[in-house]
């Protein structure tokens, strides 16, 4: 991710700055919810993991004469916990561990 970069900078003005220091770009976007008016967040993906790790060693990228911070992008984990038994990796559409919804505080049977 490189992150709080100027909105003056557009995706393909980014992508051409980049493909002159990297050789291996795959894609770039920006990020969805990290846009306010001045900035936002941009999702850069490499084929190369070498020249990645150089791009997140270095911890800033110059873009258009400005300094920004690259940090690795960490998905959010999608953890699933069903409503119905209360136990994770499945959902109530599939539960096949119980008949009755469970409550999730208590444990005991909702009514």
């Amino acid at each position: 991710i490189i992150k709080w970069v100027n909105n003056s900078f557009t995706d393909d003005d980014v992508r051409e700055e980049l493909n002159m220091k990297f050789e291996s770009l795959f894609s770039i976007e920006s990020m969805q919810g990290t846009m306010n008016e001045r900035n936002r967040h941009i999702k850069v993906e490499m084929f190369n993991k070498n020249e990645c790790n150089k791009l997140l060693n270095s911890g800033k990228v110059n873009l258009g004469g400005l300094m920004y911070s690259a940090d690795e992008f960490l998905p959010s984990p999608r953890i699933l916990i069903c409503n119905r038994c209360n136990l994770s990796s499945h959902t109530k559409k599939t539960c096949s561990n119980s008949d009755v919804d469970l409550c999730r505080r208590c444990g005991k049977p909702r009514t």
